[in-house]
């Protein structure tokens, strides 16, 4: 099954490794999408198909977003990453959240 993570807050290198490492792994078919604002994150939780939330050092609005998560039934599937967590971190997490949705 296809579909969607969220990478939201940190700096734009960091979001970009991360959505990197996840594009570029084997096996899983997910699209990566990014935000630096609340407001784009919420947007983002819209889509049906976002299956698990990154949260990279937003401490602003984290809140926020990992309720907009909570509400959509996404609680298990809300990460907050710690700065040593790389890329394989969140790979391993997302076949995790992929796994879950695809269990009927």
């Amino acid at each position: 099954m296809s579909g969607a993570v969220l990478v939201h807050g940190g700096s734009v290198a960091r979001r970009t490794a991360l959505a990197h490492a996840l594009r570029t792994a084997s096996g899983l078919d997910v699209r990566v999408r990014v935000s630096s604002r609340a407001a784009e994150a919420v947007k983002c939780l819209a889509d049906p198909a976002v299956v698990a939330l990154f949260l990279v050092d937003a401490p602003h609005d984290a809140d926020s977003v990992r309720a907009a998560a909570q509400a959509r039934g996404m609680a298990s599937r809300v990460y907050e990453l710690e700065p040593r967590d790389a890329g394989d971190v969140v790979v391993s997490l997302t076949r995790t959240a992929m796994r879950a949705i695809d269990r009927p």
